[in-house]
């Protein structure tokens, strides 16, 4: 039996097997998950459909290796969705992009190749119980 949901997380993912694998993880934990492929379209209208306590945003998508900057851009100059708290879960590793991201004030840079799912989840509900904040 899957827990209640607590919180919601919008999950920005271009990768299908990993989009699938985080949501499943986060659902595991309590955690009610809407997911994207891109920021494309109607991304905006359906992050403030979907009332996320949380946005997780992966840099590189399959239209723009940088997509995902873009993506925040969007989100941050958006009345309805500017603060939305913002985690940035990528496999860039470098400083460049870690110092563009902190330039958004995402609560935290995560490379995935370095938590498991679940350790990630475990993040958001630090940040999400207050524990992180």
């Amino acid at each position: 039996m899957e827990p209640k949901p607590k919180y919601r997380v919008f999950l920005l993912e271009d990768d299908d097997f990993i989009r699938n694998l985080y949501a499943a993880a986060f659902k595991n934990m309590a955690m009610d998950t809407e997911v994207a492929s891109d920021a494309e379209g109607d991304f905006i209208e359906r992050v403030v459909a979907f009332k996320p306590d949380l946005v997780s945003v992966d840099i590189a998508l399959k239209q723009n290796q940088e997509g995902g900057f873009d993506a925040v851009r969007r989100l941050q100059t958006d009345e309805r969705t500017k603060t939305i708290p913002l985690f940035f879960l990528t496999n860039f590793y470098d400083e460049k992009h870690e110092e563009t991201a902190k330039g958004f004030k995402a609560v935290e840079y995560i490379v995935k190749a370095n938590l498991t799912p679940k350790e990630v989840g475990q993040r958001f509900l630090n940040f999400l119980e207050g524990k992180g904040r």
